[in-house]
């Protein structure tokens, strides 16, 4: 039986915590990209084919929720998944 794969995009700016989700989801067949910035998380996401987004709460240059929000600007149809350490 084939695996459903999905392209994940990981934005947090802790690199610890990018790839761990990276080793973990591509050990399950899943293409992973990863960005340490909100900024360049929220270019990313809006120019890509992502299915998924892991998306960090807390972040020096952007907060989650201002990315969330510009992300969905771009691509509504993208799943988004806040994660946070707090």
């Amino acid at each position: 039986m084939d695996r459903a794969t999905a392209k994940v995009l990981v934005i947090d700016d802790e690199r610890s915590i990018c790839i761990t989700c990276k080793r973990i989801l591509e050990s399950e067949g899943h293409a992973v990209e990863y960005c340490l910035s909100g900024l360049e998380g929220v270019r990313t996401a809006a120019r890509g084919d992502h299915d998924v987004v892991l998306l960090d709460l807390k972040m020096p240059d952007l907060s989650g929720m201002e990315a969330l929000e510009q992300i969905r600007g771009a691509r509504p149809d993208v799943t988004v998944i806040i994660i946070t350490g707090y």
